[in-house]
């Protein structure tokens, strides 16, 4: 989506971590140059709706790792108040009927793709511990669905 509407961006290598404050830290996925603002963004992609086993489809999954959390706050810290972190969910839009549940929609790969974001501060205040297996966080998914936002809210220019 960047690429295709030159906007300036830098993928950032999430395979290397490097070692600040004597740990390793975690790798956000993409510094974007945007006219509204300058972005430190995580990719968190989800199922729409997400179904495990025979259980009740779920629409608004949206939990991340505390590791993905503390590296991204981290990182918030060291590039300083003209960056803002933003954590972007493009969810695999299962079920066509679903698309009017999203603004922005993409198609790649003959799949379309809904794309929300939440900013790391709003998504802090209103998260809860998920699953200490996974060191997981969540906000309940009937909140989220109301905090998430869609991501030309804080990227204008994906709408060109």
């Amino acid at each position: 989506i960047l690429r295709r509407r030159d906007i300036p961006y830098i993928a950032i290598n999430e395979n290397k971590r490097p070692i600040i404050e004597g740990r390793p830290i975690k790798n956000f996925d993409f510094i974007v140059y945007s006219k509204k603002s300058k972005y430190l963004i995580d990719i968190k992609g989800k199922f729409f709706p997400y179904k495990y086993k025979n259980r009740t489809p779920n629409y608004w999954e949206n939990w991340i790792t505390n590791d993905d959390i503390e590296g991204l706050q981290l990182w918030q810290k060291i590039f300083g108040k003209n960056f803002k972190s933003i954590i972007v969910f493009p969810y695999l839009i299962k079920y066509r009927q679903d698309s009017d549940k999203f603004r922005n929609i993409y198609k790649f790969k003959n799949h379309l793709y809904g794309i929300v974001a939440i900013g790391l501060d709003i998504y802090l205040k209103n998260s809860k511990p998920r699953s200490k297996k996974w060191n997981a966080i969540s906000v309940s998914r009937g909140k989220f669905k109301n905090l998430a936002r869609p991501l030309s809210k804080f990227i204008p220019e994906i709408s060109k």
